[in-house]
């Protein structure tokens, strides 16, 4: 019944056709019930992810560079491993298991 009701409206259609095709929206949608249950969970108000995410244009590849080390290094940083080659999920631990050790013992063309 709701689904014809829609149909019938050509702006509803146009409209659901929008954000149906919007990842922000698709994200809000997906974010909002989780924050709400997290803030009932630890009986807080407020927006839930303020203060800890912010966005950064990354230029160039000196900026990518840190960006995936920082990242990479979070679990290390969090106490979750030791060390990059026991941080799982990360690339950088599965770029460690992929290495050729005799690629290691080549020189470096200059």
């Amino acid at each position: 019944m709701r689904a014809a009701y829609i149909a019938a409206d050509p702006a509803k259609v146009a409209l659901y056709r929008d954000r149906l095709s919007s990842l922000p929206w698709f994200m809000r949608c997906l974010n909002e019930p989780i924050a709400r249950r997290a803030n009932r969970e630890n009986a807080c108000t407020g927006r839930f992810w303020e203060g800890r995410y912010r966005c950064q244009a990354l230029l160039n590849d000196a900026a990518l560079l840190a960006c995936m080390a920082y990242v990479d290094l979070n679990p290390v940083r969090a106490g979750i491993s030791q060390d990059l080659a026991t941080s799982e999920h990360t690339s950088a631990r599965r770029r460690l298991l992929n290495i050729d050790p005799e690629q290691l013992l080549k020189p470096v063309a200059g």
